[in-house]
């Protein structure tokens, strides 16, 4: 998901204490372990050459809280100024109320990824016709954010350009690379993690891959690895 580091593993409180104390941003890339992207478990994913219909997304499912109703008062016992009979204690949601609702929240992030990866389908003919073969771009999160920017592009005829002389065209290369992460990744902003990926969107063989290669996923970084 990809190079990830969090709760789970050694030396993440060390790391919290040592950001707070000295205003550390990145821990050391050392303590970050590669993992496939959560929502595909897979490095590489295709999308349709021509998208299909456009996939419906669920509404997110309500969390389940149960709260008896409180008694209603009929008309006369109004009038008299009878009070209403005391309503039931609340209930609590059981265990399989939640797991009923996780259920339902993991379908929601799936139609979701689905939906961006039809996005990323439906974008691809303006960009071959623009003559672009691929797209990378990076994205990280934890700690409730999460981030996507665009990094380069290669053109059909060998030119590798980045924002200096990119030619958009009326083409969003940053919605293209938020779309691209959100279909392999889905959500990755809400937990007790970081983590730094990099992607390519390749458009003659039709794939999102998720760069392994922590020398490029972490190429902007100029600390030492160690």
């Amino acid at each position: 998901m990809p190079y990830y580091f969090g709760a789970d593993l050694a030396g993440w409180e060390e790391y919290l204490e040592e950001a707070e104390s000295e205003g550390i941003d990145l821990p050391p890339l050392t303590s970050f372990q590669y993992v496939e992207p959560w929502q595909t478990k897979t490095s590489v994913v295709s999308f349709p050459a021509t998208p299909g219909p456009e996939p419906a997304i669920p509404p997110n499912p309500e969390y389940p809280a149960k709260f008896a109703r409180p008694a209603k008062q009929s008309f006369l016992s109004r009038l008299f100024s009878k009070a209403p009979v005391p309503a039931p204690a609340p209930t609590q949601p059981t265990a399989e109320d939640w797991q009923n609702w996780r259920m339902k929240f993991f379908e929601v992030e799936m139609a979701r990824s689905e939906h961006a990866l039809w996005k990323v389908s439906k974008a691809a003919d303006r960009f071959r016709a623009a003559g672009v073969r691929r797209v990378s771009g990076g994205y990280d999160g934890g700690g409730d954010e999460s981030f996507t920017h665009f990094r380069s592009v290669e053109m059909n005829d060998g030119r590798r350009l980045d924002y200096n002389g990119l030619e958009r065209k009326g083409l969003d290369y940053e919605a293209l690379i938020d779309d691209a992460a959100a279909a392999i990744m889905g959500r990755f902003d809400a937990g007790e993690f970081t983590l730094r990926g990099a992607l390519t969107v390749d458009f003659e063989a039709c794939t999102i891959t998720d760069e392994k290669d922590a020398a490029i996923v972490f190429e902007d970084i100029e600390t030492d690895a160690g």
